[in-house]
């Protein structure tokens, strides 16, 4: 990491960018990388849900008839047409609109008893609180182009994914509104 004096007192007009949200290493958030759904039983190719260009932008596969996109900024943050989906704070927290995820190495807590993991491998996996693992969605749910230096772009990309699933809460027209966390880097957007 490298520190300028200068950044403590900027000259007037003079915007610093944000710091970048680091993955290992102190990667910004980057592409590109896709989630996909697949199943290895079948001779299908993987069904895209989620794909990030080089560029940053995101593409909603899932949903077809939204044919909704979004950009992922270097710092972090998942913003779509309607305002900000999702950011990787600097303290670790994934937040969406609807709810925040403890982060670590490549995992969202969820649940209090259990994690949502990206294995090396670009598979997605729960991991119970006891040990115990088992594949997202039977094994179908993995990244392609997974590597160490995407971990940022993962963990906002599939905690953007698991807040679009609906809920009870969304579903009956009063959804909670999660708070910025502390530290956010994406004041400057608007959240829904």
């Amino acid at each position: 990491m490298v520190t300028l004096a200068l950044a403590c007192h900027p000259a007037p007009h003079q915007h610093s960018a944000p710091a970048p949200a680091t993955g290992d290493g102190g990667v910004p958030c980057a592409g590109p990388l896709a989630l996909v759904l697949r199943n290895p039983a079948s001779a299908q190719p993987p069904q895209p849900i989620l794909t990030l260009d080089a560029g940053g932008r995101v593409v909603v596969n899932a949903f077809p008839t939204s044919a909704r996109g979004a950009t992922l900024t270097p710092d972090g943050c998942l913003v779509g047409d309607d305002g900000l989906w999702a950011e990787l704070a600097p303290d670790g927290v994934l937040w969406t609109a609807r709810e925040s995820y403890a982060a670590s190495g490549s995992c969202l807590a969820v649940g209090g008893h259990a994690s949502v993991c990206v294995r090396p491998d670009g598979i997605v996996e729960r991991r119970e609180s006891d040990g115990r693992t088992e594949p997202v969605a039977g094994g179908s749910m993995a990244f392609t182009d997974n590597r160490p230096e995407a971990r940022c772009a993962a963990l906002v990309m599939l905690g953007a994914f698991m807040s679009m699933m609906p809920s009870m809460a969304v579903s009956d027209g009063h959804p909670p509104r999660v708070p910025a966390p502390a530290g956010s880097r994406c004041t400057r957007f608007a959240r829904p």
